[in-house]
């Protein structure tokens, strides 16, 4: 499959190392999906406290924050976003980081958070760094991580409760080379290109600023929308991605799917 570079003086060899490397990346995205669709297997973590709203407040940088994790953590801490123009309407999208104050604060008061469990309506893992927030979190099962090869990991993966085999799942790509965020994202959309997930170029909403992309688009492997939200943080790519099934469930699952991916949100500071 002819891929454009933007490496004039590469090797044959490495050109063609290269595009292996990325077809193999790219292809990570479909296996989680494949290997749970095969298999069924599910290893289902659920949450330990189901009782009471948890409250507490916050004083960072001299700003009070009241802050519940029964709510959306973004909402709350009111994270910039951007827009992108979906099917169903206008998407707004997170395009800052969490400050790791308020993680730490949220631990103090209400205990360590799980990275194969919802706290609240959000997902936390502190250790990969990052969280989102869903409205829903008991239409959705976590399940066990999928090292794919050396370069990329499936962090977490999700799949809805009601068996209708829509998937989330959560990517760090490791990057051998700098890249922008515009960069990583037209190498991923020719992939998709050539492998036949998609059969024209989707639009992509930018924030040069934080390194952030957000796209939707139909995919022709699962019959139904994708959603994907990229971040480059230094030397890695956080990807993450649903796919809704052909069947698709509820019109609540596919709510929860746009709100998991457009709050995607990276825990540090900001640069």
């Amino acid at each position: 499959m002819a891929m454009l570079h933007d490496h004039d003086n590469d090797s044959d060899a490495v050109k063609i190392a290269h595009d292996k490397e990325k077809t193999k990346r790219f292809t990570l995205y479909i296996a989680s999906l494949a290997l749970v669709a095969i298999f069924g297997i599910y290893f289902v973590f659920r949450a330990s406290d189901n009782g009471g709203t948890r409250k507490f407040d916050l004083d960072l940088k001299g700003g009070k924050i009241d802050l519940s994790v029964d709510k959306p953590i973004v909402a709350q801490i009111g994270l910039p976003t951007s827009g992108y123009q979906s099917p169903n309407g206008e998407i707004q999208f997170t395009t800052g980081k969490v400050d790791e104050g308020f993680i730490k604060q949220i631990e103090t008061s209400s205990g360590s958070l799980s990275p194969t469990a919802f706290s609240g309506k959000n997902f936390v893992n502190k250790e990969a760094g990052f969280l989102f927030s869903v409205e829903h979190p008991e239409n959705w099962k976590v399940i066990p991580s999928l090292n794919m090869s050396t370069r990329a990991t499936i962090i977490n993966n999700f799949e809805s409760a009601d068996n209708s085999q829509n998937n989330l799942n959560v990517v760090i790509d490791k990057l051998p080379r700098p890249e922008n965020i515009t960069e990583y994202v037209n190498e991923n959309v020719s992939q998709m290109l050539g492998l036949g997930l998609i059969s024209q170029e989707p639009g992509v909403s930018y924030d040069s600023h934080s390194n952030t992309a957000f796209l939707y688009y139909h995919n022709l492997h699962t019959g139904g929308p994708t959603i994907q939200k990229f971040i480059i943080d230094g030397d890695r790519a956080f990807v993450a991605t649903a796919n809704r099934s052909e069947s698709g469930g509820n019109g609540q699952i596919l709510a929860d799917m746009e709100m998991m991916i457009s709050t995607f949100t990276l825990i540090g500071k900001n640069n």
